[in-house]
């Protein structure tokens, strides 16, 4: 798959390659070794939306009972994900893990006041490409959860630091 999509963008040329999978938050920065080692010599942007950890927590708890048909016990839900949870250790390591990429955090505002948010919209216009945006877009999405449009983070490269006494 990886030579599939190295040889389409050779034979394309596009200016802007967009690859995007929920397991890369899930499984970390791992995962996409393989990929990034694929599309070596172009740079690298990760686009990072990160949610509030409860409500996080509450849409992987809902998923859980959506998939195994039956409650589960919360708090085995919260334990499987509590590294997902530390958002600031998700973004260090995925800066380690590829230094030459910059990352692009968002933040996800689900009921955000206002208009309805274009998530949609809003990974264009980060990409730089806010111009394909069709005219109906937001009204897609308008009883999903989206993205706040004023609230676009850059993440900083990780510091190193000594670890404090009490960690």
């Amino acid at each position: 798959m990886l030579a599939a999509i190295r040889s389409r963008i050779e034979q394309v040329q596009p200016e802007d390659v967009l690859i995007s999978a929920e397991s890369f938050s899930v499984h970390g920065p791992q995962v996409a070794g393989p990929l990034f080692a694929a599309l070596a010599g172009h740079p690298l942007r990760i686009l990072v939306w990160l949610r509030r950890q409860d409500r996080y927590a509450e849409a992987v708890y809902k998923q859980t009972v959506k998939w195994n048909g039956a409650s589960s016990n919360p708090d085995a839900v919260l334990r499987r994900i509590a590294l997902q949870l530390n958002y600031e250790q998700l973004l260090v390591k995925w800066q380690e893990a590829y230094p030459q990429a910059e990352i692009i955090l968002r933040i996800y505002e689900e009921a955000a006041p206002g208009p309805v948010p274009d998530s949609i919209a809003d990974m264009l216009a980060v990409m730089g490409r806010a111009r394909l945006v069709p005219q109906e877009s937001a009204g897609h999405r308008r009883t999903g959860h989206a993205l706040h449009w004023d609230s676009a983070r850059r993440c900083p490269r990780p510091a190193t630091r000594e670890p404090e006494a009490d960690e």
